[in-house]
């Protein structure tokens, strides 16, 4: 703000800029002028001249100061009573009170808008996260158990830490062959249950890679037989159980094998259930083929054997009990051949 005059005469661009001020130090310059009149002694009409003793000089400048003291605060209300007036928002911004401590921003029940979500938005995005999470753990658990037989390991996958040259002993499975199909000499000294899906990928991989290699070093040479055990995974495999049933119709034609071949070397055909074309391909009375499928006669015997395979150990598909050692997933020959070596030496 600019200086103000504060003589008793005062600019001419401070009055007509401040009227009421104007006004109100020419009034109080009256009384300041009359107060030190009287102060003297002297009335309004008459001269201080000489005949004023000397301690009315002193009241007299005393009283002058004193108006002039008067007069610059009088003037200084007028001027901000008419700044009031002129610029009413700006004052009123200045008399505001001030705003609320922070910590009022946290007391229970109020909070500020925008200062966060409140408790129950915060209780609703926990629920939101938690049943989520719930629901991620669920589906896993389900695909393990899917996959894996509930070992948590999909399903032809090596089992970690089989170590069969280990000193410590694998457990012993006795089963019985029963009226299973069974690929070699009845009398060779090792055996090999196979639980097998027809549907499953890793079923197939052991046919295509392991099996011709078995069959060429062991099975061919009267030292191994393959016992054969149905163990369909139906909820994640719709199309294992009609093929096993389709390959003992033709078992009983004397094509087992011949259709088991079939049926993984066309694991994608499956859905279409193509038996009655394949059992014309191998020669088979279709009529008498027909009629087995139709019958679901060996939907028992099926059954029997996923209880069996349940029982010893079997977990997935394919799972193999060699000699009495289990034997999980699609692995490779090595591991099959470690342990017939080992069977024939024993």
């Amino acid at each position: 703000m600019d200086e103000l005059n504060y003589g008793q005469g005062g600019d001419d661009e401070s009055q007509s800029r401040s009227p009421a001020a104007s006004r109100l130090r020419a009034a109080q310059n009256k009384r300041a002028r009359s107060s030190g009149l009287q102060a003297s002694g002297l009335s309004p009409g008459s001269s201080a001249s000489s005949t004023a003793p000397a301690s009315s000089g002193k009241l007299g400048s005393t009283a002058a100061a004193a108006s002039h003291s008067s007069s610059a605060r009088v003037e200084h209300h007028a001027e901000k009573h008419e700044a009031v007036e002129n610029h009413p928002s700006h004052y009123a911004s200045l008399n505001r009170p001030p705003a609320s401590s922070s910590s009022s921003q946290h007391s229970s029940g109020s909070s500020a808008s925008g200062a966060g979500p409140s408790a129950s938005e915060a209780r609703k995005n926990y629920v939101i996260v938690a049943l989520s999470t719930a629901l991620i753990v669920v589906g896993i658990l389900w695909l393990a158990n899917a996959f894996g037989g509930g070992s948590g390991v999909p399903t032809g996958a090596p089992v970690a830490g089989d170590d069969f040259g280990a000193d410590a002993p694998a457990p012993v499975v006795n089963l019985e062959i029963g009226d299973s199909p069974v690929l070699g000499d009845a009398d060779a000294p090792v055996t090999i249950f196979e639980f097998s899906d027809y549907q499953c990928p890793f079923c197939a991989r052991f046919w295509s890679d392991t099996l011709p290699q078995i069959t060429q070093q062991y099975i061919a040479t009267g030292k191994v037989k393959i016992v054969f055990k149905d163990f369909p995974l139906d909820q994640i495999h719709p199309y294992a159980t009609p093929a096993a049933h389709a390959a003992r119709c033709a078992g009983e034609q004397g094509k087992y094998w011949e259709f088991h071949d079939k049926i993984f070397a066309n694991q994608q055909l499956l859905s279409a259930s193509p038996y009655q074309t394949w059992a014309g391909e191998l020669g088979l009375d279709t009529a008498a083929f027909s009629q087995c499928v139709s019958s679901n006669k060996y939907l028992g015997a099926i059954r029997n054997d996923l209880q069996e395979g349940s029982g010893a150990g079997i977990q997935g598909t394919p799972g193999f009990i060699v000699n009495g050692q289990l034997v999980s997933g699609a692995q490779p020959f090595s591991v099959f051949q470690q342990i017939i070596e080992a069977s024939l030496k024993a």
